[in-house]
């Protein structure tokens, strides 16, 4: 295993890339594990300041080195989840293999009281075991499948070798283009329960921009925001991933595109991992019956609509009309085009409509134009688009990131 991590990383960023780093890498690691549990207690105390969450996959030996800065870490608010054992490429190993290292990651997390709901692969390579090792533990998300964003929108000015490292960290990963595919969670997994929730990453990560692409953080704010912008366009998920170790470098970056997403309005949902995968769970239970109330014309008649959800669903609607909640003053607001939202705080409402209304629990509203709508959209509590901050924990000292190299 360790001479295949060595052949990746050599594909992965080559020999120049990798020397070119050594500096970097004893910037940002120490001999003992200061420099990193100062870099997370700094990320800790920005969650406190904006009243966010983010979430840090570490590996299981991190944890076993280091069992006090975890904890310490873990107290003070910073959301860990599995990163495997040790920082290994999962895509070649079989089922059987992954199940083994699952269980001694798992082990050490219980034995040591760190929580976790869900895993991310090391270097976000994985394969179809993953998924069913991942299932048969009954772990409750994952986040290793990476999806692309365009960043060329604006001019970089970077060296031809910096566009070919990016261009190999893309071929790499294996990416979905965000150009054809929607941004979003996925509960479809297996056709068994336990189902889990998949979390698409997004890229670039902080890597592929600070070290690859080498851009000034000036460039890095644009790209994120532009992101930002698309996905709350979309109205879908921009997992941003950012390193500890690269937050001393990016904290006023980081802190920027926070109370960017937080000046939106509707709002911008910055949430967890954890807290996504709860709310994509409590979100598929929900329904809601229409009842015909034989009243009104043949062109508008009347429906009663019964709501069986929670009370952070944000429900959505086209083509109704709802006399008794516009008076109350819970129906007006405008979404997006065609859409209104309906408030929280009722359980059933009487609605207007020229036929019966569609009720839609899918993530993609499918009916045509005139079709008279009851949605449940995508984000809790009326968000229109969600935020999540993470990063991975593979080392916190300089011998921790030269072992990783072999597998260690």
């Amino acid at each position: 295993m360790g001479n295949n991590l060595f052949q990746f990383l050599m594909t992965s960023r080559g020999v120049k890339n990798l020397l070119s780093r050594a500096y970097s890498l004893i910037q940002r690691f120490g001999l003992g594990p200061g420099k990193m549990e100062s870099s997370l207690t700094c990320w800790a105390k920005i969650a406190h300041k904006y009243n966010i969450r983010a979430t840090f996959p570490v590996t299981a030996i991190i944890v076993k080195r280091y069992p006090r800065v975890i904890k310490r870490l873990q107290a003070q608010g910073i959301e860990f989840a599995l990163h495997g054992f040790t920082h290994i490429d999962y895509s070649v190993l079989s089922l059987a293999e992954q199940i083994t290292h699952f269980n001694k990651a798992i082990k050490v997390f219980n034995f040591y009281g760190i929580d976790f709901d869900g895993f991310r692969a090391p270097y976000t390579r994985w394969n179809h075991w993953t998924m069913e090792a991942i299932q048969e533990l009954k772990i409750k998300w994952e986040s290793s499948k990476t999806m692309l964003w365009d960043i060329f929108f604006t001019p970089l000015n970077v060296q031809s070798k910096g566009i070919k490292a990016y261009e190999k960290a893309v071929a790499l990963y294996n990416s979905v283009d965000v150009r054809t595919h929607p941004v979003l969670p996925d509960l479809s997994y297996g056709e068994v329960q336990p189902q889990f929730v998949e979390i698409p990453l997004c890229l670039p990560d902080d890597e592929m921009l600070v070290d690859r692409l080498k851009l000034p953080l000036a460039k890095i704010k644009e790209i994120w925001e532009y992101i930002l912008a698309q996905s709350y366009e979309r109205g879908e998920l921009f997992t941003l991933q950012l390193h500890p170790e690269r937050l001393p470098l990016c904290k006023s970056v980081i802190e920027q595109v926070i109370r960017k997403a937080q000046s939106y309005y509707p709002k911008v949902w910055i949430a967890s991992l954890n807290e996504i995968a709860e709310w994509w769970n409590e979100k598929a239970q929900f329904r809601a019956e229409v009842k015909d109330l034989g009243r009104g014309s043949t062109s508008n008649s009347e429906y009663k609509i019964i709501f069986n959800c929670s009370a952070r669903a944000t429900i959505l609607c086209k083509n109704i009309e709802c006399p008794s909640l516009q008076a109350e003053k819970r129906f007006n607001l405008k979404w997006n085009n065609s859409y209104q939202w309906v408030k929280p705080g009722t359980n059933e409402v009487i609605v207007k409509a020229n036929i019966p209304p569609v009720i839609v629990k899918d993530t993609v509203d499918k009916t045509d134009e005139s079709t008279p709508t009851i949605w449940f959209w995508r984000w809790p509590n009326g968000a229109r688009s969600c935020l999540s901050i993470t990063g991975d924990v593979d080392s916190l000292t300089l011998v921790d990131f030269l072992l990783r190299i072999v597998g260690k």
